[in-house]
């Protein structure tokens, strides 16, 4: 949009005040931007750590060995209860 038009409409005499006034709304909106991207980042990375220690859980529990059926059962319901977990984080 030409400028002379967002002047009009502003009430603004000269294209100075025009862009002092771009300049902080748009600076404004950069930090609310930039803030938002930390935001989501850090809660990725987060939630990557989270994600990385429930498989590391559920490994350790899968690969622990067994001598009876009833041991098998047990860490098969210990594993699930963890892969629900897993789910959970993935939500």
């Amino acid at each position: 949009m030409a400028d002379a038009y967002i002047m009009e409409r502003g009430g603004w005499g000269d294209d100075e005040t025009l862009k002092n006034v771009y300049r902080h709304t748009l600076e404004d909106k950069k930090a609310e931007i930039s803030q938002k991207a930390n935001n989501y980042f850090e809660t990725m990375t987060e939630n990557v750590q989270i994600r990385k220690a429930i498989l590391i859980d559920y490994n350790n529990k899968i690969l622990q060995p067994v001598n009876s059926y009833e041991e098998i059962k047990i860490k098969n319901d210990e594993a699930t209860e963890i892969l629900y977990k897993y789910k959970t984080v993935l939500e």
